[in-house]
């Protein structure tokens, strides 16, 4: 399971492990992917503004 923040332009800044797949090499490539080929559309607040979120999703591997 991993926790992505995201800038209030929707690029990923940083990537935390919340639960770890058992391979420290398999979360870091997972992390690694998703910061640097994931895109998102900003959050944004009551007035329309985009602001910086989070989002968490859980990777399996296959």
């Amino acid at each position: 399971m991993l926790k992505l923040h995201i800038s209030s332009e929707g690029k990923p800044e940083t990537c935390l492990v919340i639960t770890s797949s058992g391979h420290p090499i398999l979360d870091e490539a997972a992390c690694r992917q998703m910061t640097q080929q994931a895109d998102f559309l900003p959050a944004m607040d009551c007035g329309g503004n985009p602001i910086a979120s989070t989002y968490t999703r859980s990777v399996v591997w296959k």
